[in-house]
């Protein structure tokens, strides 16, 4: 069980996390290892994309949410500088928010992209964006995920990325 925003996930221990602020959806992440090559310092990070709703009502049995979507990817690579890059891209949207878009991965063939904004087919502005998150692999063509976010959503976010990367 961790508590991201005072909010429970029931998975395994994660470092970080952004979870919507309707508290259905939730980015995690963990960072398994550390290792320098080409130039740059790479993440080893588990990684779990989560999403809570309520039964379909013809099987509803009680009222509380189910597990919609569960993603896991246990070895993504991500880049150090671009991870941090982002936390400072976060902290300059809690002063004044504007869109951010960055790619985070630490491998060509495995990019995980995050993007932060208002889309329109979302009831989104630029204080209540949307959080998007897209990843690819292989015979994995691309998964996207999108969910509405705040200002405490953002802040808990850079914290817990924050602290980890220091760690």
């Amino acid at each position: 069980m961790v508590r991201v925003c005072d909010a429970s996930v029931t998975s395994t221990e994660h470092q970080w996390a952004i979870r919507s602020n309707s508290g259905r959806e939730l980015f995690a992440g963990s960072f398994l290892d550390e290792k320098y090559a080409e130039g740059r310092t790479l993440l080893l990070t588990s990684v779990l994309i989560l999403g809570e709703f309520w039964r379909a009502p013809e099987f509803e049995t009680s009222s509380d949410t189910t597990p919609d979507f569960q993603v896991s990817l246990p070895q993504l690579m991500l880049d150090k500088a671009k991870l941090e890059e982002l936390t400072y891209e976060l902290e300059k949207w809690l002063e004044r928010p504007k869109e951010i878009s960055l790619s985070l991965s630490g491998h060509p063939h495995h990019p995980l992209d995050v993007a932060i904004g208002p889309r329109s087919h979302f009831i989104s502005t630029m204080d209540r964006p949307v959080f998007s998150l897209s990843y690819a692999a292989g015979s994995f063509e691309i998964g996207k995920w999108c969910f509405v976010i705040d200002q405490s959503c953002i802040r808990c976010f850079m914290d817990g990325l924050t602290q980890s990367l220091r760690a």
